[in-house]
């Protein structure tokens, strides 16, 4: 997975979190670049707007 700030491949940590404050209670996968430490979201929900 590239990082959208360096452009590195390297993931030094992945992290599942809940979206707790809409009560929909989906997953979200972030992962940390293991180059520039950004923390990120994997995969950027289609629709923002429910959020």
């Amino acid at each position: 997975m590239a990082c959208r700030i360096c452009g590195a491949d390297e993931v030094s940590e992945r992290i599942t979190a809940r979206e707790m404050m809409f009560g929909t209670r989906e997953a979200f996968e972030y992962f940390r670049c293991g180059s520039c430490g950004t923390l990120q979201i994997a995969d950027i929900p289609e629709d923002l707007g429910r959020f």
